[in-house]
């Protein structure tokens, strides 16, 4: 799959996605989003209580808010995205995702 055929229909669904990320990223930064961290909410209190909620929900926050911009910049280039730029936009996703799930499970976590 090259970056021509990825992004032959119209934009208005990146755009939508990039929306939709973009207020995720948000109300995490505000610290309020803890709701939507997945392993978060699922565990038992015991195990919330060793991390620091506002600063878990501000780094996913923030790392939602860089695949975001990722996904703008996927939506803006459309088709003039080469396939190198297109593993470029891949790779900082991903980067991104794994520096997301480090600090995470070590700077997140109470002393």
């Amino acid at each position: 799959m090259n970056a021509e055929s990825a992004f032959t229909g119209p934009n208005l669904l990146v755009m939508a996605v990039f929306a939709l990320l973009a207020v995720m990223s948000g109300v995490l930064i505000s610290g309020r989003g803890s709701w939507m961290i997945s392993g978060y909410n699922l565990a038992s209190p015991a195990e919330r209580s060793k991390y620091n909620e506002k600063r878990l929900c501000r780094t996913t926050g923030v790392g939602l808010a860089v695949i975001a911009v990722a996904v703008l910049a996927l939506g803006l280039l459309g088709e003039q995205l080469t396939d190198v730029g297109f593993g470029v936009v891949a790779g900082v996703i991903l980067v991104d995702t794994a520096v997301m799930l480090i600090l995470c499970n070590t700077w997140c976590k109470k002393r």
